[in-house]
């Protein structure tokens, strides 16, 4: 008899363990699906994180704002020639005539850097409306012109063999003020071997006699992947 009752003592004591030990594993197993909670802290090893940055194209425009002043242009004679690169009356200029803004502070020219990850494909739109770049919508006579041109810092971000930059003076014509061209290739800062990456935009007008024109003339730096 005595036997018997430790038996089935025994019996029932392994069940209560097996029903404990398996209520215990569903509720661990339950507990696993909350993905706020920490399952476990490692101690010791260690682990990699990867992180990709994007590549973007972006461009900053630097002191863009070129101030001729203001001229007072002869009645008869040779136009007046402004240039931001030169204003010596012996290269052609004759920004004596002028006075206030830039005129004794000359070079002046607008800055471009290259700011993205990625070189681009820079032009230029102007705010006079095809077939008004030149003529009396924006100097008042039809004899006025301007041209620009673009100049490299000294890492060469454009000129590097692979980039065609519009180093020459470069006439704007009616037909031509949108997608003017700047660098085919603006290479970033890392490639062309320089802390930075400038182009400067220069501007020249052959302003005829009469002219009276005191508009602002706009320009928009536009860049895309280079190809």
């Amino acid at each position: 008899m005595s036997s018997s009752i430790n038996n089935n003592v025994l019996l029932v004591l392994v069940v209560g363990v097996l029903t404990i030990s398996v209520l215990g594993t569903i509720f661990s197993i339950s507990s696993l699906d909350a993905s706020d909670q920490p399952t476990g802290l490692a101690t010791t090893g260690s682990g990699t994180v990867t992180l990709a940055i994007e590549s973007y194209v972006a461009i900053v425009v630097d002191d863009n704002t070129i101030d001729f002043g203001t001229c007072q242009l002869v009645s008869t004679g040779n136009t007046l020639f402004n240039s931001t690169l030169d204003d010596t009356a012996a290269n052609g200029a004759n920004n004596s005539l002028c006075s206030g803004g830039e005129i004794l502070t000359f070079p002046s020219n607008i800055t471009i850097r290259n700011s993205g990850t990625l070189d681009a494909n820079l032009t230029f739109n102007a705010s006079i409306a095809a077939g008004n770049a030149n003529g009396t919508d924006m100097f008042g006579t039809a004899g006025s012109s301007w041209y620009y041109v673009f100049s490299e810092d000294a890492g060469d971000p454009c000129d590097d063999g692979t980039g065609v930059l519009t180093s020459a003076w470069t006439e704007v014509t009616g037909a031509t003020t949108n997608n003017l061209a700047a660098c085919t290739n603006f290479t970033i800062a890392s490639k062309a071997g320089a802390p930075s990456s400038v182009l400067a935009f220069d501007f020249a007008a052959v302003v005829a006699p009469g002219s009276t024109n005191t508009d602002t003339l706009d320009l928009t730096f536009e860049a895309i992947a280079a190809s």
